[in-house]
C-alpha cells in the first residue's frame, strides 16, 4: 500500500554531524546564503563609494589652496596693517581730512586695537566743526557785525574745514551778503570801471572848446620828418555819489525750540535740519522749507519738528532805512541733541 507523499517527505531525515536535519530546510540554505552575500556586496559599494567622494573632495580642496596661494603671489597683494593706517589717519593736518581718513580707518579696521581711540578722536573732530560752525553762525546773524566780517568768518571756516558739513549752509550765507550789497558795488564789479567812472564815458575834448594850439612846424625841417603830435589834457571824472541804504536784518523777537521727536529719542537719535524762511513786514513767517535734512531713518521725523518750531517763530523784520521790508531765504540750523 502506498503512503501520501506529505507522509514520506517528513520522514525523510538525514545525519549531519549527529544532528537531524531536515531536507526541506537544508534545501532553503542556499537562498540564504545567497541573501548575505548581495547585502556584503551592497555594504562594500557604498563604502568605496564614500570613499571616493572623501578623496575627491580631499583633492580639490588642496589644488583649490595652491591656486589660490599661486594668485596672492603674483599679484603681490600688500595687505597694510592696522597700526599704521591709524598712524597716517591721525597724523593728517588738516582737520577735515583727518576727520575723513579716520572714518575710513574705522570702517575699514572695526576690530582692531586703535578702532576705539579713533572713535574718539572723531567725535572730538566732530564737536569741533559744531563748535566752529556755532561761532560762525553768531558772526553771521549778529546785526552788528559788517558784511566785510561776515564774508571773512565765513572764509576762514572754508579754508579750516574745507566747507565740512555745512557747504550748503555757507552757499546760502554767501548768496545772503551777495544780495545785500550796495547796488553801486555790483555795478563797479559788473562794469570793472572805478565808482567813479562806472557807467560813464571819456571823449577827448576839441581844440576849440579847449583852446590849445597846434605845434607849429619849422621851416627848416627835413622833409619826412613827423610833426609833434597834439597834447589834449585829459578832463578828470565826474564822481557819482553811490546811494546807501542802511540795511538791517530779521532777528528773533520771539523764539519757538523744536519738540523732540519722541521715536527718534527713544532710540538715541540725534540730527540737524537747515530751514529757510520768507519773513513778511509783520515779522511772520510767510513760508518755510527744509533746505537741508538730517540724515538717518527719522530724517522726516526732524524735519516736521523744525518747520513747526520756525513757523511758529516771530522776528523783528528786516528794515531798509528804517522802513520794514520783507525778507527771502532767512536761514535757520535746528539742532536735536539728546542732552538738551
Amino acid at each position: 500500500m502506498k503512503q501520501p507523499l506529505f507522509t514520506a517527505k517528513l520522514a525523510l531525515t538525514k545525519t549531519d554531524m549527529g544532528k537531524p536535519i531536515d531536507i526541506d530546510r537544508k534545501a532553503d540554505a542556499p537562498a540564504a546564503a545567497k541573501t548575505g552575500d548581495g547585502s556584503r556586496t551592497r555594504h562594500s559599494f557604498t563604502l568605496s563609494l564614500v570613499l571616493t567622494i572623501a578623496l575627491a573632495g580631499f583633492a580639490f580642496y588642496h589644488l583649490l589652496g595652491r591656486t589660490t596661494d599661486d594668485a596672492g603671489s603674483r599679484l603681490n597683494i600688500d595687505i597694510r596693517p592696522a597700526e599704521a593706517v591709524y598712524t597716517e589717519a591721525a597724523s593728517t593736518q588738516t582737520p577735515t581730512l583727518r576727520l575723513r581718513a579716520l572714518r575710513n580707518f574705522s570702517a575699514a579696521y572695526p576690530d582692531s586695537p586703535q578702532a576705539q581711540t579713533a572713535a574718539a578722536q572723531i567725535k572730538a573732530l566732530e564737536a569741533d566743526e559744531h563748535n566752529a560752525w556755532t561761532a560762525v553762525t553768531e558772526i553771521y546773524y549778529d546785526v552788528t557785525k559788517s558784511a566785510a566780517t561776515k564774508r571773512e568768518t565765513l572764509d576762514a571756516f572754508k579754508v579750516e574745514w574745507d566747507g565740512g558739513n555745512y557747504a550748503e549752509e555757507i552757499l546760502i550765507m554767501e548768496g545772503q551778503l551777495e544780495e545785500a550789497a550796495p547796488k553801486s558795488r555790483k555795478l563797479n564789479e559788473e562794469t570793472g570801471r572805478p565808482p567813479g567812472l562806472a557807467g560813464s564815458d571819456i571823449s577827448l575834448p576839441n581844440k576849440a572848446s579847449r583852446g590849445v594850439q597846434s605845434a607849429a612846424i619849422s621851416d627848416d625841417a627835413l622833409a619826412g620828418d613827423l610833426p609833434m603830435a597834439k597834447t589834449f589834457p585829459i578832463p578828470m571824472a565826474e564822481t557819482i555819489p553811490a546811494v546807501k541804504e542802511t540795511v538791517i536784518a530779521a532777528s528773533v523777537l520771539r523764539d519757538s525750540k523744536p519738540r523732540y521727536p519722541s521715536r527718534a529719542q527713544r532710540r538715541g537719535e540725534e540730527g540737524d535740519v537747515t530751514i529757510s524762511m520768507d519773513i513778511g513786514i509783520d515779522g511772520k513767517v510767510i513760508d518755510a522749507r527744509v533746505v537741508k535734512a538730517a540724515s538717518g531713518k527719522y530724517s522726516a521725523d526732524f524735519g516736521r519738528a523744525a518747520m513747526r518750531a520756525a513757523e511758529r517763530t516771530r522776528f523783528n523784520p528786516k528794515t531798509v532805512n528804517g522802513e520794514p521790508a520783507p525778507e527771502n531765504g532767512y536761514t535757520r540750523i535746528y539742532r536735536f541733541r539728546l542732552e538738551d
